[in-house]
């Protein structure tokens, strides 16, 4: 049912996601160009590596990206090959802010492993790191 994330999901909570859980990679481009243009990024190009011309104007990434990000990209990337992080670093932070809202709801664990394909040890995780939010609670 909800084990894929929708690109609705996405665009209603990609911007309410916590970016100091991605990986340093990923924070760095975020630093970089933008939270909106890193996901188009990383989505498009996920897991692969990728030549990053000199030229913006050669770049594959020109369909992909804004202007100004594939400006920035090709500068400090000029001439490198760049592993892309996974787009599973943001889906997986969606995804939870998912739960949040069901665990809101009154949704119980089970309804919500079944519905996400989680264990039940990974839903109680889940509801553990929404309780510390709420409380405000840094791990």
């Amino acid at each position: 049912m909800h084990n894929q994330v929708t690109i609705n999901e996405v665009n209603k909570k990609l911007s309410s996601i916590n970016t100091k859980k991605l990986p340093e990679r990923i924070q760095f481009l975020i630093d970089l160009v933008g939270l909106n243009d890193t996901y188009l990024f990383v989505s498009a190009c996920s897991g692969k590596k990728l030549y990053i011309p000199k030229n913006p104007e050669r770049s594959k990434l020109r369909k992909i990206v804004s202007q100004h990000a594939l400006n920035i990209i090709s500068q400090h990337f000029s001439g490198e090959i760049i592993e892309v992080p996974k787009v599973e670093n943001f889906h997986r932070l969606i995804r939870n802010l998912i739960i949040f809202d069901w665990i809101e709801q009154g949704r119980t664990n089970g309804e919500i492993s079944h519905a996400f394909e989680l264990s039940y040890r990974q839903v109680v995780n889940i509801k553990k790191e929404h309780h510390e939010n709420t409380l405000g609670i840094t791990s």
